[in-house]
């Protein structure tokens, strides 16, 4: 569903360039959960933002359902990123004056997922049920808690039902409890075959992943899931 292959990133630092990114190659297959990890600053989110074809990787490949994003062809990349990419991300963008129902249909009246009105309200309810804030319908934005808003996010992001979804520290404006329904909901649409690639700091999400990578000095070294769902286990339990 997602590869990456010998991706490079560097920003500009003064005369000379800051590497953030240094030949990562990331594979997640449909149904699959991959989770980034790593230090704030790591590049995780600039990762995230070229996987999804918001950013050009200064060298690399990504393809996505077997279709390169070709930064020669801008509109191509923006229609892989309509077609089969889901984003949501800790800014959440949300339009502050607009119900819920309204945000989260916004990607259905665009581009290949335009549809009949009443076939765009049945996918929006099915999002909101899956996000499980369906009772948040008809709230404006600036009502939602933070936590609230980023379930919106991610109801918005799934509505389409895209082949891919992207996913911006999930759990990092929820508590506990929260948190553990975002996990069973991220693990539920792998088994609806949808293929998740995270950025995390959180070891629940980690551990509920099944791969998990860590990215530190621009490189991304495999980590053993098993290891972290034992570490995790302990610190719930202790």
């Amino acid at each position: 569903m997602l590869r990456v292959r010998g991706v490079h990133h560097s920003y500009p630092d003064g005369t000379s360039s800051l590497a953030i990114l240094r030949g990562v190659d990331v594979d997640v297959a449909s149904g699959q959960a991959v989770a980034i990890t790593g230090r704030s600053g790591s590049g995780k989110s600039t990762l995230l933002h070229i996987v999804t074809g918001l950013l050009v990787p200064s060298e690399g490949n990504v393809e996505i359902c077997g279709v390169s994003l070709d930064p020669s062809h801008p509109a191509g990349v923006g229609l892989v990123r309509r077609t089969h990419v889901g984003l949501s991300s800790p800014r959440f963008g949300l339009h502050q004056h607009e119900t819920v129902a309204s945000n989260v249909e916004l990607p259905l009246l665009f581009g290949p997922h335009r549809s009949a009105k009443r076939d765009r309200a049945a996918a929006v309810k099915e999002a909101l049920g899956r996000a499980g804030i369906a009772a948040l319908a008809s709230r404006r934005a600036r009502e939602l808690s933070t936590g609230q808003a980023q379930r919106v996010a991610l109801a918005r992001a799934i509505v389409k039902r895209p082949a891919l979804l992207v996913v911006d520290e999930p759990t990092a404006a929820l508590d506990e409890e929260t948190s553990a329904e975002m996990v069973a909901l991220l693990r539920a649409l792998t088994s609806d075959g949808m293929a998740i690639l995270t950025a995390t700091h959180d070891p629940q999400v980690s551990a509920a992943c099944d791969k998990v990578a860590h990215l530190a000095d621009g490189v991304l070294n495999r980590m053993p899931v098993s290891e972290l769902r034992s570490e995790n286990h302990r610190s719930l339990s202790g």
